[in-house]
């Protein structure tokens, strides 16, 4: 479940400085990827201290992506996602996740879509934490 990089619903999601242009950010990692860029987007934009903010879940879906198709994303994507994961799940706990927190930045009719994304990434956690757990392994 990717929510298309041209949604209006980027442009009402939070980040740690705000409503950022976060999709075009994913867009030139897709195009070409840069170890900086990403860093900035991970840890600044995305998470920044202790704290998840909405737009990281609409971005999940896109990360997880480039991870499974791009080995020098993987190396930078999946410390990022494990540590999301773990703050999501850790802070309000298994099969409650903070997707329910961010319904107050996005549009009635985008309600739907949202729904998507967060029982996608209910599924997809297992995969996401597989794929972690084998990065730290080898």
């Amino acid at each position: 479940m990717k929510i298309d990089l041209d949604h209006e619903i980027w442009r009402c999601l939070p980040g740690a400085c705000g409503v950022e242009d976060v999709s075009s950010v994913l867009n030139q990692l897709l195009v070409r990827w840069d170890n900086g860029l990403a860093e900035d987007l991970f840890w600044e934009k995305l998470y920044h201290r202790e704290t998840l903010y909405p737009v990281i879940f609409a971005a999940l879906p896109r990360l997880w992506n480039m991870s499974e198709t791009d080995a020098q994303a993987r190396d930078r994507i999946l410390p990022c996602l494990s540590h999301v994961i773990y703050c999501a799940f850790a802070e309000y706990g298994a099969g409650r996740i903070m997707l329910d927190t961010a319904s107050d930045a996005i549009d009635a009719s985008d309600g739907a879509q949202w729904n998507a994304l967060k029982d996608w990434l209910l599924a997809t956690v297992p995969a996401i934490n597989t794929a972690c757990l084998a990065a730290v392994i080898a």
